[in-house]
């Protein structure tokens, strides 16, 4: 994407650009030999500026990266943040909704070729840094200023949009101030799958967005349908089986009833069986007395006759 820099007035900048475009493990030791140099060469004031840059983040290393290498893609995402912003002004809510689908479906797409161009360059990319890129992405799309700052391609601190308000810029540039420009405002890179390019006169990019998001509209739609559907189903089989839980629920309680009575008469049969062994014992003692008693009784009888004899 054509940035608009005066390097010859912006020696600082232009060195900052540089520096930006380097992998992330080259940026420390690069930083430091150009400071150094510059500072031999007599630049003290320059060499300072030039050694206070600070280390890119991750994600903002990744945008930097798709501002020199993805001019095209991030051409259209800016020229669709530019039609939303005109949109969200003029309060066109149909246009603003149609555009809203668009660009969620283009950041995507942006951020998976922007993660795919880091990884061919040795640097994968996070899902929690792609979060800070599309976040970074879509700050861009929503203020002019951040959109200024994300083309300078001196990201230091990925973006974030809050609210309604303008994106805070606040220690995101590694030199306050410096800013990017696109030479124009239309751009014709080869088109992303299932996204809607949007190129062409107002009238028929928004014709082409509305009939986009009229078909989400209508996708979403039939899943509802097919959601309710399901859930009736279950709702039905959640019924049927609420009710056989009532009825085992039921014969449970009905069972433990039973068993509460079984149990219950068990008891008295013990204590009656305890009752009945101790008279059985008591009979038994009664017994052995008795045939105690019935021997001596013989005996004697026996003694008599013998006595009686003689």
């Amino acid at each position: 994407m054509p940035v608009a820099r005066d390097r010859a007035q912006e020696p600082l900048q232009a060195d900052a650009y540089e520096l930006y475009g380097l992998l992330p493990g080259e940026f420390t030791a690069a930083r430091n030999t150009l400071a150094a140099t510059l500072k031999a060469d007599g630049e003290t004031a320059r060499a300072a500026a030039v050694k206070a840059l600070r280390k890119p983040g991750m994600a903002a290393w990744v945008v930097n990266t798709m501002v020199r290498s993805m001019d095209e893609r991030l051409g259209q995402l800016f020229d669709l943040g530019a039609q939303l912003r005109e949109a969200q002004d003029e309060l066109d809510g149909a246009q603003l909704r149609a555009l809203a689908t668009s660009r969620r479906r283009l950041v995507g797409a942006v951020v998976q070729e922007g993660r795919s161009l880091c990884r061919s360059l040795g640097q994968p990319v996070s899902e929690a840094v792609a979060t800070q890129v599309e976040g970074t992405l879509q700050a861009a799309m929503a203020d002019a200023d951040a959109e200024a700052a994300v083309l300078g391609g001196l990201l230091v601190e990925p973006l974030l949009v809050i609210g309604m308000g303008p994106v805070d810029l606040s220690g995101a540039v590694a030199i306050e101030g410096a800013v990017g420009t696109r030479s124009g405002t239309k751009h014709r890179g080869a088109p992303l799958s299932a996204v809607v390019e949007p190129t062409g006169s107002a009238e028929q990019v928004s014709a082409r967005l509305l009939a986009d998001a009229r078909e989400e509209a209508a996708e979403a739609e039939r899943k509802l349908r097919r959601a309710t559907e399901a859930h009736t189903k279950a709702s039905k089989r959640a019924g049927k089986l609420q009710a056989q839980a009532l009825r085992v629920r039921s014969q449970v309680e009905e069972l433990r009833r039973q068993a509460f009575e079984l149990e219950h008469d068990l008891e008295q049969v013990e204590r009656a069986l305890v009752t009945a062994e101790s008279e059985q014992e008591g009979a038994e003692v009664e017994r052995d007395r008795a045939d105690e008693e019935a021997t001596i009784a013989r005996a004697e009888v026996e003694r008599l006759r013998r006595r009686r004899r003689s």
